[in-house]
């Protein structure tokens, strides 16, 4: 399944070989860009918490911050689950600020995909290899 967005930083299945590669590849391109304050959002689609139920997750990203609509505590504890270091966090009105200006590209991706698969649940459609992935500007 192809999330089907007007003019993607990334888009997979299409770039990548899996979501998590299509997160470096969008987290690499948004850096190069050097967008400023600029937002880009950062999109899943897969299956749901109910089998063929469809999904779609939204991230933010802007000027070094990761900004989650899940709680604060679900995000640090997927993190450390995914071996992730450290970072700065707050939660300001539902919704999740975490610092990740300091972190590498790697590790960024590695949260990002934390987020979508183990805080909102973001599992492949049935017959897809992995959960589709889009970014764009905001």
């Amino acid at each position: 399944m192809t999330i089907n967005r007007p003019d993607p930083i990334v888009q997979h299945p299409g770039e990548g070989s899996t979501s998590k590669e299509a997160i470096l590849l969008a987290v690499q391109r948004i850096r190069e860009r050097n967008l400023g304050g600029k937002s880009v959002v950062l999109f899943a689609q897969g299956q749901g918490p109910q089998p063929d139920e469809a999904k779609i997750v939204e991230v933010g990203m802007r000027a070094g911050l990761l900004l989650v609509r899940e709680p604060l505590q679900q995000i640090l504890f997927a993190s450390a689950k995914a071996g992730l270091p450290a970072f700065q966090a707050e939660e300001v009105e539902g919704v999740s600020r975490c610092v990740v200006r300091d972190l590498t590209a790697e590790q960024i991706a590695g949260l990002v995909d934390a987020v979508f698969r183990d805080v909102c649940g973001i599992q492949p459609l049935a017959g897809d290899a992995d959960y589709a992935f889009a970014a764009e500007l905001g």
